[in-house]
Formats: structure tokens, sequence, C-alpha cells
């Protein structure tokens, strides 16, 4: 059996949030002053002073800016936004099926595919 987690986007970038307003200002100021651009203080609700990155409509667009993030030493995470994730199950694939899958993950940046024992 082969299970394929699909996540909807859009896909936040973000760091998590910080104790206090102050410390997410002195962040941001901190970013920005890295070079980061297009980041904002989230004010109010369950994400109050996490640091958003980026709102962005694949999730490969995402991951290419966490990347880039990283290798500057910062440690942002990816949200999926929209909808709940969804799990496929395909049984009894051929060798040729499997391969096909693989290739459109390839081709269109898909979600991730795990191969596990059936129940």
């Amino acid at each position: 059996m082969l299970e394929t987690p699909i996540h909807s986007g859009p896909y936040w970038v973000y760091l998590p949030p910080l104790k206090s307003k102050a410390e997410a200002d002195n962040k941001t100021e901190e970013l920005k002053n890295s070079g980061i651009k297009d980041i904002s203080v989230i004010r109010d609700g369950k994400w109050e002073n996490a640091i958003s990155m980026g709102l962005y409509g694949k999730e490969a667009i995402a991951n290419d800016r966490v990347a880039k993030l990283k290798k500057l030493g910062i440690n942002a995470q990816i949200e999926a936004r929209g909808k709940t994730a969804r799990t496929f199950a395909l049984h009894h694939l051929s060798d040729d099926e499997l391969k096909q899958i693989k290739q459109m993950q390839t081709d269109f940046g898909g979600p991730a595919i795990k191969k596990t024992t059936c129940e």
C-alpha cells in the first residue's frame, strides 16, 4: 500500500511566537538589518509575536524560502494554511505504476509518498 498525504496551501513561512512584543520587534529589526525582506510581526491571536516571512501558493516555493533562510541561520517553519491534510491509499501498484507516480511527484513538486504495510 502506498499512502500519499495531501497538504493544501497556501503555505505560511514563519518564526514561532516570541515571548514578548519587544522580542518580536527586536528580532524583526535584526532580520531586516541582515537583508531579509517581506516580514511582519503578528500582533494578536494564537500567533501573537510570531514573525511572518511570507505566504506561498506552492509548497516547493515555501520549502525553497525556508532552505535559503536556513543557510542564513534562521530556523523558519512552514504551515499549510489551507484545508486539512488528506491521505490517499493506493493498493497493489505495479512497479511501472509506482514509477509513474514518483515521476509525477518530481514533475509537479507533489506531496511526500511513503510505502506502508496494509492493516
